[in-house]
């Protein structure tokens, strides 16, 4: 996987795809809960993003493709079953994140085949609080396609 540093938001404004971490909850309304992070970075950007994106976590299919946005979302914390609106306040885990991983490889081929770049930030460990260099060396092993670029920050 070729790794790069800088702004994600910057490659988005370029015109690429990029991934959100997310958790896979939602409130009583339905919406998604993006109060931190990227996720929130793009709740601003994208105000109708946490109705859309609450829907598919209910019906728990929470990695999705927004084409309309540019942007791939996908949990890196896991749905809390008996309180999902609390689904945010828990940390990331590893099982997660493999699964939202594998999910982007073995989708790569359903997307538009126009995407040249999908940018993905080291999920999880932000808000999430896993350890960068074990997320990085497990993005590694997992994205294979070319189309997947890891970023860092300046």
């Amino acid at each position: 996987m070729k790794w790069v540093k800088g702004n994600i938001w910057i490659e988005h404004k370029m015109g690429s795809y990029i991934v959100i971490p997310t958790n896979a909850g939602w409130k009583g309304n339905g919406d998604n809960i993006m109060g931190a992070g990227l996720a929130k970075d793009a709740m601003k950007r994208f105000p109708e993003l946490p109705r859309l994106y609450g829907a598919y976590c209910q019906v728990k299919t929470p990695r999705v493709v927004f084409d309309e946005f540019r942007l791939i979302l996908v949990p890196s914390k896991p749905l809390n079953e008996k309180q999902p609106w609390l689904s945010w306040q828990g940390s990331a885990d590893y099982e997660t994140v493999k699964k939202s991983l594998q999910w982007l490889q073995d989708n790569i081929i359903n997307m538009d085949m126009f995407i040249q770049k999908i940018f993905v930030p080291v999920l999880g460990t932000g808000n999430g609080r896993l350890i960068v260099s074990e997320i990085i060396y497990i993005m590694d092993a997992i994205l294979t396609d070319q189309k997947f670029i890891g970023i860092t920050n300046d």
